[in-house]
């Protein structure tokens, strides 16, 4: 979380190439090739040995991981397995680590510091928190280093196994929930050095993805992002926490850092940015804090690529921590990370809705089926609200306020469709009051060129005006109004009023939707009416129903059942549809007694 300044003792080399490991637990080297000897570099901060080893004396071969080999350094021999990381071996043990992306080989001790343990350097904390490694008497920077194949291991097939089972990408770590023990395990990380020549360390797919948020936000917004941390081992995050105990004491320590186990940098999901603006580098916090226009343009961009802002403004007293706009944290799923970022939870909150789901039986994975999709032309009644190139739309967030990069998302979807767009006058507005919601609406509602309205998104924000909408002016106008999630409040006002509207994604539709989903959405809006054929499932009981298809997000339309919008009192046969994620669900109480 904060940002620590590391002064490492390092003797420059020149690495050529870099280690190349395939996806199987075969090692893409030959060791044979290592039975010269080989200088030492460095320390690295958990105090590994750095070797300088290149690639070309890596080509060729084909030892497996789990393979043991000698190791003569500083007097002594070594015998160790080959592994992609420490955590592959009991703790206190040595190990030959070679990682995936990593150019370097490194003498590793898991849990530990190999440089300590075998008396080669000794690690000086100073009073500022820094620290530095310095070699010990008699042992010098071109210390040398041989390494010899002994023998294959045992250790070859655990690797494999552990690599197929993967990590569980909602692990939930803070202050009360420990780092699940086998962590490490199955943990695959990849390796960088950032523009102020920190050495970072990141799990794999979280990495993947934070290099395509950095390339949107520095595309449209002109914003560089870099990682300044990722993942820490206990050993170094003992270190942060060692430091600042002596440089501001207990209090001030337990306040800010994690304890060492404890610490979510550990899982190597949570990421710690810093940016570039203008060719001026913003890494400490006291000067990112002064730019929260920047960290709003990137926190509106976050959910798209399945991460989630850790640490939110106000939820201090869920998370533990204070505000940190820097800190991410990567889920995997973008719908999840959408559903968190768009209802204003924690993670804290998010994975106790999970288990209360849990507990309750109600989650359900169901089964699999396969769905075709034909279309019809509608013409039945009120077949004249659907629309026709070049008709206009009017752009409006009526919910929760959207990014800028949504709204024109939107505005430049439509236009692609052959509409003209029309936004409305507070869609982006910094502060939004209930007001200026209503003045869009009402807006969109009564101009006689407006053809239907596209919400930009859903989130948390329809429900506080609910008690206010206009339903004569819905019913007068006769307008489509197109939208999911909380936008089901509108629905169902639309609904009350007798006036059709369509339940489909917003801003999404244009930013990475799949094009079977587009190609839905765009026909259905001109009366081209989607027909689904679906497998049968167990859950399935046979007949026929004719109603009018009513519902929506199930968290927004339990709220609305009883109000003056509950739709379910139409006098009409009806169809329930709902849609909801991961959400505590009141269906026994809310809605079977309708």
């Amino acid at each position: 979380m904060g940002r620590i300044r590391f002064i490492i003792m390092a003797f420059a080399v020149l690495i050529i190439g870099a280690i190349l490991l395939p996806e199987t637990e075969v090692l893409a080297a030959s060791l044979k090739k290592l039975k010269g000897k080989t200088d030492i570099t460095r320390m690295d901060e958990q105090g590994n040995i750095v070797l300088s080893i290149s690639s070309k004396k890596l080509e060729g071969a084909g030892y497996k991981y789990g393979d043991v080999v000698k190791v003569y350094i500083a007097g002594k021999t070594i015998k160790m397995p080959i592994v992609s990381k420490s955590a592959d071996v009991d703790e206190g043990k040595p190990a030959l680590l070679v990682r995936e992306n990593d150019p370097y080989i490194r003498l590793s001790i898991s849990g530990g510091s190999f440089a300590e343990k075998y008396g080669i350097a000794t690690k000086t904390v100073h009073d500022d928190g820094s620290f530095e490694w310095a070699f010990n008497d008699g042992v010098t920077g071109s210390l040398k280093v041989s390494i010899k194949l002994k023998k294959a291991g045992a250790y070859a097939d655990e690797y494999s196994r552990r690599k197929n089972e993967g990590i569980d990408y909602l692990a939930l770590v803070n202050k009360q929930n420990p780092l699940p023990e086998d962590w490490e395990k199955y943990l695959e990380t990849t390796f960088l050095t950032n523009s102020v020549g920190d050495y970072v360390e990141v799990e794999l797919k979280a990495y993947a993805a934070c290099k395509k948020l950095i390339e949107d936000v520095e595309e449209n917004d002109g914003i560089h992002l870099e990682l300044d941390s990722a993942r820490r081992s206990v050993a170094a995050q003992q270190d942060i926490w060692d430091r600042f105990m002596i440089k501001y004491g207990e209090e001030y320590t337990l306040k800010t850092v994690a304890t060492p186990g404890y610490s979510e940098h550990q899982t190597g999901l949570a990421i710690d940015l810093y940016f570039i603006k203008d060719g001026e580098t913003y890494y400490y916090n006291e000067d990112m804090v002064q730019h929260p226009e920047v960290w709003k343009k990137v926190h509106a961009k976050l959910a798209k690529y399945g991460f989630i802002l850790r640490y939110p403004k106000g939820k201090e007293d869920i998370t533990g921590y204070g505000y940190e706009e820097w800190h991410i944290r990567y889920v995997d799923d973008p719908a999840i990370a959408e559903y968190i970022t768009e209802k204003d939870i924690t993670f804290e909150e998010y994975i106790e809705e999970i288990r209360k789901q849990e507990e309750s039986g109600l989650i359900n994975e169901g089964e699999d089926t396969v769905t075709k999709v034909t279309y019809s032309r509608y013409s039945g009644k009120n077949a004249d609200m659907f629309l026709s190139k070049g008709d206009k739309i009017a752009v409006i967030s009526p919910s929760a306020l959207p990014s800028r990069e949504q709204a024109d998302a939107v505005v430049n979807g439509l236009k692609q469709w052959g509409y003209e767009p029309v936004e409305g006058k507070h869609v982006c507005d910094d502060v939004r009051t209930e007001e200026d919601i209503l003045e869009d609406l009402e807006w969109a509602l009564k101009d006689p060129e407006i053809k239907a309205i596209f919400c930009v998104r859903g989130g948390y924000g329809a429900s506080e005006i609910a008690d206010k909408l206009p339903l004569k002016l819905i019913k007068d106008s006769g307008k489509l109004i197109i939208g999911y999630s909380d936008i089901t409040i509108y629905h169902s006002a639309w609904t009350s009023a007798g006036i059709s509207s369509v339940h489909s994604c917003m801003s999404g539709t244009f930013l990475g939707l799949s094009e079977a989903c587009m190609e839905a959405e765009e026909k259905l809006l001109m009366g081209e009416m989607p027909i689904y054929t679906c497998e049968s499932s167990s859950y399935c009981r046979t007949g026929k129903a004719k109603g009018i298809l009513i519902g929506g997000n199930l968290s927004t339309f339990t709220g609305v059942l009883g109000s003056v919008y509950d739709c379910t009192k139409i006098d009409e046969p009806y169809i329930l549809f709902l849609e909801d994620v991961n959400e505590i669900c009141s269906i026994s109480t809310d809605i079977l007694p309708y």
